[in-house]
C-alpha cells in the first residue's frame, strides 16, 4: 500500500511538471486563443485555509495488552510566494501547518482501557514550479510538481523528525476587479514518510490539502 501511494504522487508530480513544460503557451498561441496578453503579475502573493484528509490507523499486541493509535488530519493554514518569469512560468515558495490528532488506546487483560491523546504540527516547507497554462481575464489555472521538508514535531507525545516530501498542486487565482487582489482556491497531495508510533517502521503519508483564501498580484 505505501508503495502504491509513493507511486500515485510521484506520478502527479511527473504528470504536472510535463504540464508546465508542453501545456504552457507561446504567446502568439496565447493571443490566438483568447488567453492574457503577455502583461500580467509577477509576483503573487497567497494565504488561505487548508484542510488536511490525512487518516492512517495501527495496532500492536503486547503481552496483555492491546493498542491501537488512530490518526485524522486536522485544518490549519499556509502562505505561498510566487514569481512569474515568464506569464506562463512560475517558482513558488510555500509554508503551511495543518495537524494531526492521534488518539491512543490501550486496553489491557483485566481492568479498563486507557486513553491517551497527541496532537503532531505538520509544516511543509516547498518550493514548485507552476505553470499558468490557461489565463482568462478572470481566471488564473496553475498547476506543477514541488519538493521541500516536512517537519513534525508532537512534544512529549512522541519523538520530533524532519523528512523529505513532495507532490503537486492545482490551484486558481479569480482576480476581484483591478485592485490586485483575487479569490484564491488550492489543492495539494502530498508524500512524506511518516513513523509509526507502535513500531520502528515508517510509511508514506499520502495527503490531500485543499482550501481557499485570498491572494494579491501585482
Amino acid at each position: 500500500m505505501p508503495a502504491r501511494l509513493e507511486l500515485g504522487t510521484c506520478c502527479c508530480a511527473g504528470l504536472a511538471l510535463l504540464a508546465c513544460v508542453t501545456l504552457a503557451p507561446s504567446p502568439a498561441r496565447a493571443q490566438g486563443a483568447g488567453r492574457a496578453p503577455d502583461q500580467g503579475p509577477h509576483f503573487v502573493l497567497r494565504a488561505y485555509y487548508l484542510a488536511d484528509s490525512f487518516s492512517h490507523s495501527e495496532s500492536a499486541l503486547g503481552v496483555d495488552t492491546f493498542t491501537t493509535v488512530s490518526y485524522h488530519g486536522k485544518p490549519g493554514g499556509g502562505l505561498d510566494a510566487e514569481y512569474l518569469v515568464t506569464p506562463w512560468i512560475g517558482i513558488d515558495v510555500a509554508a503551511s501547518q495543518t495537524h494531526i490528532q492521534a488518539d491512543e488506546v490501550t486496553t489491557p487483560a483485566v481492568g479498563p482501557a486507557f486513553h491517551a491523546t497527541g496532537k503532531i504540527q505538520v509544516r511543509p516547507f516547498t518550493l514548485g514550479l507552476y505553470g499558468h497554462f490557461y489565463r482568462l481575464q478572470h481566471l488564473d489555472v496553475y498547476l506543477g510538481p514541488f519538493i521541500g521538508a516536512v517537519q513534525m514535531t508532537a512534544g512529549s507525545f512522541r519523538p520530533s523528525n524532519t523528512e523529505l516530501g513532495f507532490g503537486a498542486v492545482l490551484g486558481i487565482d479569480v482576480p476581484l476587479g483591478s485592485s490586485g487582489l483575487a479569490l484564491s482556491g488550492v489543492g495539494r497531495v502530498l508524500s512524506n514518510r511518516f513513523p509509526d508510533q507502535l513500531r520502528n517502521v515508517s510509511h508514506f503519508r499520502d495527503s490531500f490539502l485543499f482550501g481557499g483564501g485570498l491572494a494579491y498580484r501585482w
